[in-house]
């Protein structure tokens, strides 16, 4: 009777364990469908970035504690493509760390940006795009078993900095590039992380989901949730 009860136990315990591995976050990104695509420029002008709500990046590992310099993210999607926008806030622009210019080089060595995208919401796989000041990326598909580039993604990248204190990035990317057959539905869930390296002046790698100590924590990603709210931007780019 007793090793009955004590194997119970065990059961329960690890059960438990693994569930705390397959917990979310925490984290929601609703994103918004827009009936005007943003034109990817690296400039962020466009008004659909300003009506659309960020998410703020944090120090890694910390607990949501702030990170030195600002980073935002944003998202939005049409029948098509999703577009992803990056903002950082740098007094120290000057000091930007840029030294990668090919396709896959190492990326993340540099300031930079980094977005993850598990599309099927299996908590195991996802890509990856990294891109830094120079609009060099890095971009790779995980199925489980590790990111080692070569799985190259066709998407569209444009960045740009300064003159004062910002950088840009934004990122725009099909749906079928992402092995998505159709748009997605209202109240579609897909795990996303937005993250990133500050490397001016400072060495700071930064987060939106509360993750750990890596980026490479597909249990750990937050939420996007598609939403059917519509913003419509008319004429384009103005005001009503």
């Amino acid at each position: 009777m007793r090793k009955i009860i004590f194997i119970l136990i065990v059961v329960l315990i690890n059960l438990d364990f693994l569930m705390g591995l397959w917990a979310d976050s925490g984290a929601e990104y609703t994103i918004i469908r827009t009936t005007v695509p943003p034109k990817i420029d690296g400039k962020l002008d466009d008004i659909i970035w300003k009506l659309t709500q960020p998410a703020e990046l944090a120090l890694i590992n910390a607990k949501g504690t702030k990170a030195t310099k600002k980073s935002l993210a944003y998202a939005v999607y049409d029948d098509n493509f999703i577009y992803v926008a990056f903002h950082r806030i740098d007094k120290d622009i000057g000091k930007i760390v840029a030294n990668t210019k090919n396709h896959d080089g190492n990326v993340w060595e540099d300031d930079e940006f980094e977005l993850f995208l598990d599309v099927d919401h299996d908590h195991l796989t996802y890509w990856q795009i990294c891109v830094n000041t120079l609009n060099a990326i890095w971009d790779c598909y995980n199925s489980g078993g590790g990111c080692n580039g070569g799985d190259n993604i066709k998407c569209e990248t444009n960045v740009s900095v300064g003159p004062k204190e910002d950088w840009f990035a934004e990122i725009k990317v099909a749906f079928k590039d992402l092995d998505v057959k159709s748009t997605p539905k209202p109240n579609d869930v897909w795990g996303v992380n937005f993250c990133g390296r500050v490397r001016t002046g400072i060495d700071e790698w930064v987060t939106w989901s509360d993750i750990g100590s890596s980026f490479h924590v597909p249990t750990g990603f937050g939420n996007m949730i598609f939403s059917s709210k519509a913003l419509a931007v008319k004429p384009v780019n103005k005001l009503p």
